[in-house]
């Protein structure tokens, strides 16, 4: 059986536009660094929490950023809103082609929660932002996060950093998980830590995090109390672009606010979805923009307007062709994965220490037949006679090349 599924699912209407109140802050592509890859790297720094401002209007921050709001539509239609990767987790130790080709989809692994040190970046970043710049216009009184443990954890831990106790200040924070926020999953995905999570595990995780009694927590209604199924959708980016854009929404246009700040708390993948709809172009052929940091965070002032029927009907169009693209993509990507993680083992000069994947991953088919075909290539590259994974799944053609992801910037 294939493992990338032949349909992802259908490409829907982009129904807002998106952007970013320049006159607030901007994310200035030749002011960041690069990663160890040579990518385009938001860090765990301040300077993206720190905005120059210039306005004529009002005496103190609050008021000056209360009327570039007004300007720009009103607290309807225009907020503040810090945007955070979560901290480190225990699937971020885990790196390289060999652990995505036979040790991503174990089911213990599926919701895997922050490492000390992701903790401790997760503090840091609440520091920062209280102690912030931005911090100055306006502290968030809600948080938004994806479902899974390592959001939850970031999203708590930092928010209990927002006021300074020490100071006899109080500042109850709502904390709202949900899976609009998710991270995007792929058709075929390899990370099983990519899922959505439970009521009853929110529960549980949310009595072992202390502080969690100083803040309100809203479970969303619609997550399972229990959920084994695990994947249930195929995303491409734009889907994913265009599920982020229906939350962003969901989140910038709530009724019980005040119009306050807003923080969200997310993924690297979700956060390049957001840069997408909020203007961002795609630095590189695999249609990212910046990456972030763990718990790297950033302040930006957004405003959205509804699209036209036309706009929607001619952005429809580009996108189901841009899903076809996105899709050979990250088909070949995955193959290459793939085929880089079994050849390693396949010239491993110790491969006994692959025995006890091979029995888990044995353990595993039994209940899912969907990774029989990940048990046959371990096997032939623990004999030093893998070739191909296409073998494995029926195919004899190379992998469709994809063109390069279009420049076009996203803005919805």
């Amino acid at each position: 059986m294939d493992f990338l599924q032949a349909n992802p699912v259908a490409v829907k209407e982009r129904r807002y536009r998106f952007s970013v109140v320049k006159e607030f802050l901007d994310i200035n592509p030749a002011a960041l660094s690069r990663d160890t890859k040579g990518r385009l790297c938001i860090t765990r720094e301040p300077d993206f929490l720190a905005p120059k401002l210039i306005t004529n209007k009002g005496e103190t921050e609050k008021e000056k950023l209360d009327a570039l709001i007004e300007h720009h539509g009103g607290p309807e239609k225009c907020r503040l809103v810090y945007i955070t990767r979560h901290g480190e987790s225990t699937h971020n130790l885990q790196k390289g082609d060999v652990e995505a080709a036979i040790r991503s989809h174990y089911p213990k692994d599926r919701d895997p929660r922050l490492t000390d040190q992701g903790v401790q970046e997760a503090i840091a970043a609440g520091v920062m932002i209280r102690d912030s710049e931005a911090g100055k216009f306006g502290l968030p009184g809600e948080i938004h996060c994806s479902s899974l443990a390592r959001t939850v954890q970031t999203a708590i831990y930092a928010a209990g950093q927002y006021v300074d106790v020490s100071r006899g200040e109080h500042h109850r924070v709502k904390v709202h998980p949900t899976d609009g926020l998710r991270e995007f999953m792929a058709p075929g995905q390899l990370h099983v830590s990519d899922g959505r999570g439970t009521k009853t595990a929110l529960r549980k995780l949310l009595r072992s995090i202390p502080g969690t009694n100083e803040m309100i927590h809203v479970l969303p209604h619609d997550l399972p109390e229990d959920d084994d199924v695990g994947f249930t959708v195929g995303e491409c980016y734009v889907n994913a672009d265009i599920r982020l854009g229906d939350e962003l929404h969901r989140i910038l246009t709530r009724t019980d606010t005040s119009g306050g700040a807003i923080h969200i708390v997310t993924h690297n993948r979700a956060i390049q979805s957001i840069l997408r709809l909020l203007g961002y172009a795609p630095t590189s052929p695999d249609y990212r923009v910046f990456e972030f940091e763990n718990a790297a965070t950033v302040a930006l002032v957004v405003r959205w307007e509804e699209t036209t029927l036309e706009e929607r009907k001619e952005r429809r169009r580009f996108d189901e062709a841009l899903q076809a693209l996105e899709l050979r993509q990250i088909r070949r990507e995955y193959l290459d994965k793939m085929n880089s993680g079994f050849r390693s083992i396949n010239t491993s000069r110790d491969k006994t220490q692959y025995a006890c994947d091979l029995e888990r991953l044995e353990q595993l088919a039994e209940v899912d037949g969907g990774v029989q075909w990940r048990v046959d290539c371990l096997k032939d590259a623990l004999k030093g006679t893998f070739a191909d994974v296409r073998r494995y799944l029926g195919e004899t053609k190379s992998a469709s090349s994809c063109s390069e992801y279009s420049s076009r910037s996203i803005d919805s």
